[in-house]
């Protein structure tokens, strides 16, 4: 019954947000609510914001996820399962759809975490910086749409949905003798950003990031350079008059990540001394910088971890939470508190400090949504690890404490 219930909760959360259903997924939706005493026409905003109050964690109920988050406390250090019935399953689900509710209109309030400054901090907002081949810069943000510059056979646009490279009016491919080099955009700690490259592929580069490419691609290859994380959405390209795809290569601090056409998440902070690939559809080629190591491709629904000199470990990918952060989530998988916190603090540009007695296994096991001020954010966590962890604001510090 349970496992239907976690079905469910994957269809109704769809439902919410508006993604498609088919009539049989719409049917068993219906049929289900109904058998637990509610309906789909029944969950007006008035109603979701009242069933709201049954619970103050319903962002951590995230709609990837095929199972309900598993809360940790630190004292024991081991996961503890939360025991709930199909009806509580029910509860949580509706709470989340009202969390989204309410988070629209904000009309619950809840008890913040402590701060000593006037002003709250904001998520990451979309801003970047664009480095042009004559290390000219130019600020981007979330507003503004017009035409940037032209270079080396491309028309650079900025629009609301990003940066945009089209072919600047011919049909020529670019000359690699009179190319004029690399751009560069990188986005600061509490921004994000979207390019679509000169083929028309896209790259959504999270907080931290940067993504170094030409303005036109040659003939023969595309290659990029990242740092950070970025979704890749990339495009199949031929060479002229043949059937020979144009091989996309991403380049990193472990290696080169060979495509043709595909969707893939990297994360390769530098801070973090790895890389993990995540596969949504497609195939990728993983090769290490070292030739020792044997390359490794990955199939859809696939992660492979990149250590410096060692071999490449493939295993199953959790796709939603590789890819929650574009969707306006962090996805903790049994993730420690220094792990979790280093993520807040790229998207919300703030420093961390840390007390003495720091648990160092994991903590949180969950998704909690990031599109929230900074105290709500930590006043969730703080209520979901349990009584041993507390957090204060200082400016654009958090400190993070044991509880005595």
């Amino acid at each position: 019954m349970l496992e239907k219930a976690y079905e469910m909760r994957d269809l109704l959360a769809r439902h919410v947000k508006g993604d498609f259903l088919r009539e049989d997924e719409l049917l068993q939706l219906d049929q289900w609510l109904q058998a637990n005493g509610f309906t789909r026409e029944s969950l007006t905003d008035h109603s979701l914001q009242e069933l709201a109050l049954y619970t103050q964690k319903a962002a951590l109920f995230n709609p990837g996820k095929k199972r309900l988050p598993k809360v940790i406390r630190m004292h024991v250090f081991r996961m503890q399962f939360i025991r709930i019935t199909a009806a509580a399953v029910v509860l949580a689900l509706l709470s989340l759809v009202a969390y989204w509710g309410i988070n629209r209109n904000p009309s619950t309030p809840s008890q913040p975490v402590t701060q000593h400054q006037p002003t709250d901090i904001s998520p990451a907002t979309s801003q970047a910086i664009l480095t042009l081949a004559d290390h000219s810069t130019i600020q981007l943000g979330a507003t503004g749409q017009d035409t940037v510059v032209y270079q080396d056979g491309s028309v650079i646009r900025r629009t609301q949905d990003g940066l945009v490279y089209a072919p600047a009016g011919t049909n020529e491919a670019p000359d690699p003798q009179k190319s004029i080099g690399f751009n560069t955009l990188t986005t600061p700690e509490g921004g994000f950003y979207r390019v679509t490259l000169p083929d028309g592929s896209g790259v959504w580069l999270n907080a931290a990031s940067s993504l170094k490419f030409p303005p036109s691609f040659s003939a023969d290859e595309r290659l990029v350079e990242l740092t950070g994380e970025g979704f890749f959405d990339i495009q199949r390209k031929y060479i002229a008059g043949t059937k020979t795809r144009i091989p996309f290569r991403v380049k990193t601090a472990q290696g080169i990540i060979e495509v043709t056409g595909t969707r893939f998440n990297v994360n390769v902070y530098n801070d973090a001394d790895n890389q993990v690939t995540t596969l949504v559809e497609g195939a990728v080629t993983i090769r290490s910088n070292s030739h020792q190591i044997p390359a490794c491709q990955l199939l859809p629904g696939q992660k492979a971890l990149s250590v410096p000199g060692k071999a490449i470990v493939i295993s199953p990918a959790n796709i939603a939470a590789a890819t929650g952060w574009m969707k306006g989530w962090f996805t903790f998988e049994k993730a420690g508190i220094k792990e979790a916190m280093q993520q807040i603090a790229r998207w919300y540009g703030v420093e961390i400090k840390y007390g003495p007695g720091m648990p160092g296994g994991p903590v949180i096991d969950g998704s909690v949504e990031r599109t929230i001020p900074l105290s709500n954010l930590l006043t969730q966590l703080e209520a979901t690890i349990g009584e041993n962890l507390q957090f204060r604001m200082e400016g654009k510090v958090v400190f993070v404490s044991v509880r005595k």
